[in-house]
């Protein structure tokens, strides 16, 4: 595909409308002319695996992350982008070797915390909690990935408690995105304790909340303060992934659920209130219906 050239200064503004506008396939076409023009461009690198990121070629942008680490060893983060991309596109081994060439001491905390999902991802329960107890005891992910780990250890009524004090502590800016994934999981455990019209309110709420806040919850709002500067990189910081995409295992853009198909608030729903109208004899209807919704499932 054929480029019109853009005008000095021009750049930056031009990359920065098309993301705003999801418009990353063109975004990519662009950057991947730039980096034949400039192959160890910083900021056209950076903004790559940005877009790669948000398409979920994790794969591409791992690669991204790779050269820009191998360029700019200063920036640590890059090393941390690049073990992230990996544990999206499932490349675990690879993701761990990623992590351990980060020898920064301010890095460490996101480094154990990608290290503990990668070890839930792989079914390691023991070691994934270990990581976890090695949190900070004030972080908000502490409580809500112990939660999970009861979970998928059966302790559903541990699980519960866990998740609603984890909605209890939540912040008031926290977005409705986040409280939806917490009323999920809470109601997911009211449905393994058989607590069905517990479960049904739960599912009602998310949906009303959903309904009063679409406009929220639409996609696009790129927040273009992340993203760096064409003309003067140098000062300005490098466009991360989406961030900390794993400091909760059941956090929606960790990739694990994009090959599944998502139910309308309708269907989804339905299916419940046939769930507790039949007393739910089998326990997994629920679980299939809102599997794509939490990878600890």
């Amino acid at each position: 595909m054929a480029f019109l050239p853009i005008k000095d200064g021009e750049f930056t503004s031009t990359i920065y409308g098309m993301i705003k506008e999801n418009k990353f396939a063109d975004s990519i076409r662009v950057l991947q002319y730039e980096l034949q023009r400039n192959p160890e461009s910083r900021a056209a690198l950076s903004l790559l695996g940005y877009c790669y990121q948000h398409i979920q070629d994790f794969i591409m942008a791992a690669e991204c992350y790779e050269k820009l680490s191998e360029l700019y060893p200063q920036h640590v983060d890059y090393r941390l982008y690049h073990a992230q991309a990996l544990y999206n596109a499932f490349m675990f081994p690879e993701a761990v070797s990623a992590l351990a060439l980060i020898n920064d001491p301010k890095m460490e905390c996101k480094a154990v915390k990608l290290d503990a999902a990668i070890k839930y991802r792989e079914e390691d329960v023991e070691n994934a909690r270990i990581l976890v107890e090695q949190f900070d005891n004030e972080d908000p992910d502490m409580e809500v990935n112990m939660a999970c780990l009861d979970y998928k250890e059966a302790n559903f009524d541990g699980a519960l408690r866990r998740f609603t004090a984890a909605m209890a502590q939540q912040r008031v800016d926290e977005s409705p995105g986040s409280q939806n994934q917490l009323t999920y999981a809470i109601a997911l455990c009211h449905y393994q304790m058989h607590d069905f019209p517990q479960a049904l309110q739960m599912i009602t709420e998310i949906i009303n909340r959903t309904v009063k806040d679409h406009q929220v919850h639409r996609s696009g709002s790129t927040n273009s303060k992340i993203l760096p500067n064409f003309e003067q990189h140098e000062k300005h910081p490098q466009a991360p992934p989406r961030e900390d995409s794993y400091t909760k295992f059941y956090h929606p853009e960790s990739g694990a659920f994009s090959a599944r198909r998502a139910l309308s608030s309708e269907e989804f729903l339905n299916n419940l209130k046939r769930c507790s109208d039949r007393k739910a004899k089998h326990a997994n209807i629920l679980l299939s219906i809102v599997g794509f919704v939490f990878p600890f499932l």
